[in-house]
């Protein structure tokens, strides 16, 4: 039997936080306001790595969706950097 990795479906808010590149404050504040639903085990908090990249996804989509960007935020443009 070949030795197989089992990848991490389940990620704590620090390793979220990471793997987002942000503090975990701001990952706090995602999970409060309903951005990500969270998943209690005991008393641990998790993020599904699932919902964390259907997020980015959407992210994506967002930024290269001019209307979806109207109706989420009325008059808003796309700024380049």
């Amino acid at each position: 039997m070949a030795n197989k990795v089992l990848e991490k479906r389940l990620y704590s808010v620090k390793e979220a936080a990471l793997y987002y590149g942000i503090s975990v404050s701001t990952m706090y504040k995602f999970i409060r306001c309903g951005t990500f639903p969270e998943i209690r085990i005991g008393r641990r908090l998790y993020l599904d790595f699932y919902d964390l990249n259907d997020y980015i996804d959407f992210l994506k989509h967002l930024d290269s969706c001019e209307e979806c960007r109207k109706e989420l935020y009325g008059s808003y443009k796309k700024t380049v950097h």
